[in-house]
């Protein structure tokens, strides 16, 4: 279903695991799937589990994709997904065609028990990342398009009748993150 999406959106990330970059008093607020739940709204697909048009690949390690992003996630060990996003929104400027697509399905996530994202501080981190990336494309002269969807709209599963309470997180644990 996931490969379905893709195709009808291939220029759009498509994936499993969907994230809001938010805005408070503080900066850059990145916020998971229980306040995505019920804003209704996302701005960006992890890339553990999603579909990338291979074009993104190259333009992320090529020579007019900043180094210094690069540098950045590979000093953290983390963001890679939130830099390919921003990558994304830059090149597709988020047209409507383009925009994120959120797959609702089952899947098995490995790092549940283990991964990065079970380490003390990754929420901080992740906030982190995103006013750090932002400030680093900003610099080079990128903007950092990473809007809110709908994520009712952006959805590639469609519940019947519809109603925005029926979207579910692809695996159990998403409704516990934080």
């Amino acid at each position: 279903i996931a490969f379905e999406a893709w195709r009808a959106n291939s220029h759009a990330l498509v994936g499993f695991y969907p994230r809001l970059a938010g805005r408070d008093e503080s900066g850059r607020v990145y916020e998971m799937w229980l306040r995505i739940f019920f804003k209704g709204r996302f701005s960006f697909v992890l890339t553990k589990a999603c579909f990338i048009h291979r074009k993104y690949l190259d333009l992320y390690s090529g020579p007019t994709h900043p180094q210094s992003v690069r540098d950045y996630v590979d000093d953290k060990f983390n963001c890679e997904d939130i830099a390919m996003a921003m990558l994304v929104a830059n090149s597709t400027q988020w047209n409507s065609r383009d925009l994120p697509v959120y797959v609702e399905g089952k899947v098995h996530d490995r790092g549940m028990l283990g991964g990065i994202s079970t380490k003390g501080g990754h929420f901080k981190k992740r906030c982190n990342c995103l006013t750090d990336l932002a400030r680093i494309y900003e610099k080079h002269g990128w903007r950092v398009p990473l809007v809110e969807v709908s994520l009712q709209q952006q959805s590639w599963v469609k519940h019947y009748p519809g109603f925005w309470w029926q979207i579910r997180p692809s695996n159990f644990a998403e409704w516990f993150s934080y």
